[in-house]
């Protein structure tokens, strides 16, 4: 394992152990804020901190890791794994390795590494004693509400009967996840999906993205609803549904799919809202052990060979002609694009003839001699916003012509601001 700054490519540690079963489809690597590193090796979990080379270790028999996630402090540690049809979530204290609590559900994958293709998981954190955990089997969701203090958790579920494979996932709140997805939601195969998934309403919501991949994608990243980033290899680019173009001399590249500054025509599409099946699947507390031992890591930091630069006219503007790209040029006319909003309480009656929400205005700096930013704002036209809301373009600020046609319904409205260079946020 080795630890680059990714400034200057110089290695900051490096560990060598043997591993006995880590592939490209397990999120079960973690670089912590303090230097150690916890890795999932099949059926046990080990932490690695450099130059050390004494690394504990702990192992639960018969469950094989699938993935790892933390809390934003890093005090808990979120081990998923799998045995015999049954996923299994523990929490750990990560100081000690100590059991905070352990779940375990059915899942329908037949092995650990059919569930390693579609399985995500997700943190919202509303304070430092209270968070909310979701994972995913494909269109299955799995939700642990953790208050930690005094200790209480409280599960849930909901579930879609379509086949698709989960490629990334994103707690907005406790209620509200983005999963990227990939398959086929009739008629569209072999596409992009952003499934809005619910858990107050009980609705999912699918949205095709992109064009067809009938090539291999591995695990992507998802931000926010319309911002991610998913992963592939093909010897050629669909622009459109009747275009695209080769890669270089049929030669097989990676391939970063994603909405932001793509070749691909995005070609948005939302599928109607569903109803999903709530608490089919359960969440069983259970107390299976996780057993502590160590082993010997060698430390090979100050004796790696030296590094060569990457030659980036081979990786950069290769495809710029087949693309076709109308982006912001640089060097650009102002940075440090930034939108920070305060949580607000309205209070208003639905017989008004009109509210107006004011944000606050979007931020800016301006490079040299360039004229003082400007944003003209608009509603993201990914989101289906409901009817009878819109933006003023100076402004930024949310009307809603009638407020009686909306009702008292959540709803998720997402705005756009377009500096004068063409930069949005």
């Amino acid at each position: 394992m080795i630890v680059m700054d990714i400034t200057n490519g110089d290695v900051v540690t490096a560990t060598q152990f043997s591993a006995t079963n880590y592939d490209c489809n397990r999120r079960n690597l973690l670089l912590l804020d303090d230097g150690s590193i916890i890795l999932g090796d099949n059926t046990r979990i080990v932490k690695v901190t450099p130059p050390q080379t004494n690394a504990p270790t702990n192992t639960l028999s018969g469950y094989e890791t699938i993935g790892l996630q933390t809390n934003t402090a890093q005090s808990y540690l979120h081990v998923f794994a799998y045995a015999s049809s049954f996923c299994i979530i523990t929490a750990m204290d990560m100081a000690s390795f100590t059991r905070v609590y352990q779940y375990l559900a059915q899942c329908a994958s037949a092995s650990a590494d059919d569930l390693a293709q579609t399985f995500q998981s997700c943190i919202h954190q509303t304070s430092s004693t209270v968070d909310t955990i979701i994972f995913q089997e494909g269109t299955r969701f799995f939700r642990i509400h953790n208050q930690y203090s005094p200790p209480t958790f409280t599960t849930s579920s909901v579930h879609d009967t379509n086949t698709l494979n989960g490629k990334g996932l994103h707690c907005v709140s406790n209620d509200l996840v983005y999963s990227l997805m990939h398959g086929t939601y009739s008629p569209d195969s072999n596409r992009i999906f952003v499934a809005e998934v619910n858990f107050n309403t009980n609705k999912i919501t699918y949205r095709r993205y992109l064009q067809s991949i009938t090539s291999s994608v591995f695990h992507g990243v998802i931000y926010a609803a319309d911002k991610f980033f998913l992963v592939g290899f093909s010897q050629s680019i669909q622009r459109t549904s009747s275009s695209s173009f080769n890669t270089r001399a049929s030669k097989t590249n990676g391939v970063i799919y994603s909405p932001l500054f793509s070749c691909q025509s995005v070609n948005r599409f939302s599928h109607p809202q569903i109803t999903l099946t709530a608490n089919t699947y359960t969440l069983t507390a259970t107390t299976n052990t996780y057993t502590s031992s160590s082993i010997t890591v060698n430390d090979l930091s100050s004796s790696l060979p030296s590094r060569s630069n990457i030659v980036s006219t081979e990786f950069e503007g290769q495809y710029v002609g087949s693309c076709s790209l109308q982006l912001p040029v640089a060097p650009h006319d102002y940075t440090a694009l930034s939108s920070t909003q305060t949580t607000s309480a309205f209070t208003y009656a639905i017989e008004s003839m009109s509210v107006t929400i004011p944000i606050t205005q979007f931020n800016a700096t301006k490079v040299s001699s360039a004229p003082d930013p400007v944003y003209t704002y608009s509603l993201d036209s990914y989101y289906q916003h409901p009817n009878g809301v819109t933006v003023s373009a100076a402004t930024g600020d949310i009307v809603i012509s009638s407020p009686s046609t909306i009702g008292a319904v959540t709803y998720t409205v997402v705005i756009e601001g377009k500096l004068q260079d063409c930069q949005t946020i």
